[in-house]
C-alpha cells in the first residue's frame, strides 16, 4: 500500500486476511496524511505511532545489514556507501512493549523502514512516502535489494521441523473446520492424535505441548483434516548437549564422603596449567616394615641363641 493518506476501514480488514494468509504487507504514507486514522491502525497493530510531519533535513545513516532478511545477498558488508536523504519523514514514536526490527534509520533507536511480525505474515513499515521531496531513498542501491528480498521471502514459511518435549507451534495459514480437526499422523509408528488448535485475535497455531507422553518417536508426520488441510511436519529429539558444569573443591569432596572416600585431598594447578607431581605424596610404609625388619631379626637370633642352650 503506497503513498496513501488514509487506511478505510475495508481496507484494513483486508490487509489483516492478508497478513493471516502469511503474506507480507508494506505500509507507505502518502504526503499528508491523517494521523489520527493511520495510527488507529497502526496501534492495533502494536507498530511504533507517526509523528507530525518533520522536514529536518537528515541522513539514513543506520543500516542493519546483519539481519537474517539479508542472508545471502552480501559478501561482506556494505561500507562506505552514500547514505540516502530524508527532506521530509513522519518520525516513528516507539515504545518497548513494540516487535518490530528496525532495517534503516537516522540513528539507532530512530527507525525509518522497519518490519513486523503480525499474524502469519509481516508488515513492513516506512516513515515517509516514495517521492523525490521526501527522500531518494527509492533511487538507492540498497532500497532495490531491501525490498527484492521482501518479495523473496514473502510467501508463508513453514517451520523445518519441531522439538518434541519443547513448547512450539506449528503457525497455520487458512481456517480450519472444528468439525474436521486437525489430525497428527504416522502409521509406521502407529500415532493418530489430535493437536490442539489456538486461535488468536493475531495468529492461529498447532500446538504440540501436550503431546510430550505420547511422541515416543523422531520422524515425519502428517498433519492433515481429511478436507483441504494436508501438510508434513519433521519432529525431532532434542539434541542438546550434556551438562558441562563443573564441582569446585568443596562441592566434589563432598561427593566423595558420601560415596565413603573420607582421605580425599584436591589438586592444585599451577599457572601454566600443569599439575607438580611433588603434590602427589604416595603412602610412605618403609619404615614400619624396617622396624618390623629389625623386630624380626632380634627374634630370630633370640631364639638361635636359646634354642642353643
Amino acid at each position: 500500500m503506497q503513498n496513501v493518506n488514509k487506511i478505510p476501514g475495508g481496507i484494513a480488514d483486508l490487509l489483516d486476511e492478508a497478513l493471516k494468509s502469511g503474506a507480507t504487507v508494506c505500509l507507505i504514507p502518502g504526503k499528508d496524511i491523517e494521523l489520527d486514522n493511520w495510527n488507529s491502525y497502526l496501534m492495533k497493530r502494536n507498530l511504533p505511532l507517526f509523528g507530525t510531519l518533520d522536514s529536518v533535513r537528515q541522513e539514513l545513516s543506520y543500516f542493519n545489514a546483519e539481519d537474517p532478511i539479508y542472508t545471502g545477498v552480501f559478501e561482506s558488508s556494505p561500507k562506505n556507501y552514500k547514505a540516502a536523504l530524508l527532506h521530509k519523514t513522519y518520525p516513528l514514536r516507539i515504545s518497548n512493549s513494540q516487535n518490530f526490527v528496525s532495517l534503516f534509520g537516522t540513528g539507532t533507536g530512530k527507525p525509518f523502514l522497519l518490519y513486523s511480525p503480525q499474524f502469519n505474515g509481516r508488515i513492513v513499515l516506512m516513515a515517509s512516502p516514495l517521492d523525490a521531496q521526501f527522500t531518494n531513498f527509492q533511487n538507492h542501491a540498497l532500497f532495490a535489494a531491501t525490498f527484492l528480498r521482501f518479495a523473496e521471502t514473502a510467501s508463508f514459511q513453514k517451520p523445518l521441523y519441531m522439538t518434541i518435549g519443547k513448547e512450539d507451534n506449528y503457525p497455520l495459514n487458512k481456517e480450519i473446520s472444528e468439525k474436521n480437526p486437525v489430525h497428527l499422523i504416522n502409521s509406521e509408528f502407529g500415532t493418530d492424535v489430535i493437536p490442539q488448535l489456538i486461535n488468536t485475535n493475531s495468529s492461529r497455531y498447532i500446538s504440540f505441548s501436550h503431546l510430550e507422553s505420547i511422541l515416543k518417536n523422531a520422524g515425519f508426520y502428517e498433519l492433515s483434516d481429511n478436507f483441504s488441510f494436508t501438510s508434513t511436519v519433521a519432529l525431532n529429539f532434542d539434541r542438546i548437549e550434556s551438562n558441562t558444569a563443573l564441582f569446585d573443591s568443596e562441592g566434589l569432596i563432598k561427593n566423595f564422603e558420601d560415596i565413603g572416600w573420607s582421605s580425599i585431598e584436591p589438586l592444585t594447578v599451577d599457572e601454566s596449567g600443569i599439575i607438580e607431581i611433588n603434590q602427589i605424596k604416595a603412602a610412605e610404609y618403609w619404615r614400619i616394615l624396617l622396624i618390623f625388619a629389625l623386630i624380626f631379626i632380634v627374634t630370630e637370633i633370640a631364639l638361635l641363641k636359646f634354642w642353643k642352650s
